[in-house]
């Protein structure tokens, strides 16, 4: 698995899980997680995520993370309903375009999470779109490739 995949989940869920604790209070009770995403792509997508999450909750025993995945077609419709009920999903997979839609109910990123993006994060690009009023709201995961040809 590719280590800077594994830092930016584990710097994911670590920042919800900060921004959770902050809200909750410090509790020793077991921490659950959901991170949600859109099941179009391949199996081999899948099966890395599971992987990295199934090694975040052995390393992680007080904090588990269950990985849920919804049809493409009612992904967004499902977290956007989430998001106006109130009780969204801890982790929701988020494509750069969606984030005006979503921005006003995204938390805001602990300090030491931006500024690691802000130091590593080469395109100009994704920091325009995830930093919103000077707060980070998002990480990138994965970048699209998109072309126009010609034929």
């Amino acid at each position: 698995m590719n280590k800077l995949n594994k830092m930016i989940v584990s710097l994911v869920v670590s920042g919800f899980l900060v921004v959770s604790l902050g809200v909750a209070g410090l509790t020793a009770q077991k921490i659950s997680l959901t991170m949600i995403r859109h099941a179009y792509s391949p199996e081999e997508a899948t099966s890395f995520w599971q992987g990295l999450i199934d090694e975040w909750n052995r390393k992680n025993p007080d904090i588990n993370v269950t990985w849920v995945e919804v049809p493409y077609a009612k992904y967004y419709e499902k977290v956007t309903a989430s998001f106006a009920a109130g009780v969204p999903f801890d982790i929701p997979w988020c494509p750069t375009w969606q984030y005006p839609n979503w921005k006003d109910f995204l938390s805001p990123a602990p300090a030491e999470v931006k500024q690691w993006f802000l130091d590593n994060d080469p395109y100009q690009i994704l920091k325009d779109t995830l930093i919103r009023n000077g707060q980070l709201i998002g990480l990138p995961v994965e970048l699209t490739g998109l072309s126009l040809y010609y034929n």
